[in-house]
């Protein structure tokens, strides 16, 4: 899936900078932190909900421009343990969100095209079952692929989540 900003001067703006990118200096690692979707729906006066909407095709966009400019590791973090504090309406609002994305990777023709490795990282057995099940489904679907890496952190957070995760990019890069 593609986003572009239908805006002429951003279009232009996007281009030279993704010229800039691509004489320089090639990015191998980029990590995305979802954070402030809550803050930025609620000072627009919109839904928590959509604010997390909104915040997913942010980082779709940004997927899509690691993608074309050939960045090989991307690390999304989605939900954290600390998440696991939020009301019940909107952790069930999330852990849909977030199943249906992997839904979205998993028969995304792009992702398979382009062999697109995707792994969860973090205490992925902490989730609802039927999340946990998508996450599989995708990791199994993509498990062979070698082009790109997007890792996704969820129920990560604190000390031990951390080093459960730095040790199974490690595992991954071997």
């Amino acid at each position: 899936m593609s986003f572009s900003i239908s805006n002429p001067v951003y279009a232009l703006y996007e281009r030279r900078l993704k010229d800039r990118i691509l004489d320089g200096d090639r990015v191998e690692h980029v990590a995305i932190i979802q954070d402030g979707n809550r803050r930025y729906a609620k000072e627009r006066g919109l839904s928590k909900a959509l604010g997390h909407s909104l915040g997913a095709a942010t980082s779709e966009m940004v997927l899509d421009w690691c993608l074309e400019i050939g960045v090989k590791h991307i690390t999304l973090y989605a939900f954290s343990t600390e998440n696991f504090q939020r009301d019940e309406e909107e952790k069930r609002y999330l852990f849909d969100l977030i199943k249906n994305k992997f839904i979205e990777l998993n028969n995304s023709k792009r992702i398979h095209a382009n062999h697109v490795r995707i792994r969860a990282i973090g205490r992925v057995e902490m989730l609802p079952r039927d999340l946990q099940e998508e996450v599989r489904r995708t990791e199994e679907a993509t498990r062979s692929y070698d082009n790109m890496y997007l890792n996704v952190a969820l129920a990560y957070g604190g000390q031990r989540e951390l080093l459960d995760a730095a040790q199974a990019l490690a595992r991954a890069v071997r």
